[in-house]
């Protein structure tokens, strides 16, 4: 809408997809380093339309192992705030990264781990 009118209102969806998901893991592997490319996209979710030029927030929370059965120590002993995950492509700090959908309606982030756990991204 032009700058003097209020956006419609809506019910915002949002799709995140990684171009490194495995389906046998449930999580987006890489090497040690190496950025994970994410897409969000955000639609109405009464119309499916993409919304451009929509502010979001991602917030990274905890990590979780992708071990099964899951291991208390080792994930006590791995502390994800020790080495977080980060978001090379937004501005951002503590876990909390705002940006803006593209006239596509859809934002690429680049996820990136400087060390290693075998991990799935916090999310």
């Amino acid at each position: 809408p032009p700058p003097d009118t209020a956006p419609t209102a809506v019910t915002p969806k949002l799709r995140p997809s990684a171009d490194t998901f495995e389906s046998t893991v449930n999580a987006a592997k890489v090497e040690v380093g190496d950025d994970i490319n994410m897409k969000i996209s955000v639609t109405d979710s009464a119309t499916n339309k993409p919304l451009p030029y929509r502010y979001f927030n991602v917030y990274l929370g905890d990590e979780q192992t992708r071990q099964t059965p899951k291991n208390p120590d080792i994930d006590a002993a791995h502390q994800w705030s020790d080495a977080p995950v980060v978001i090379s492509n937004l501005a951002g700090s503590a876990g909390l990264y705002p940006g803006v959908t593209a006239a596509t309606g859809a934002c690429s982030l680049a996820l990136r781990h400087e060390r290693g756990g075998a991990g799935v991204p916090p999310g």
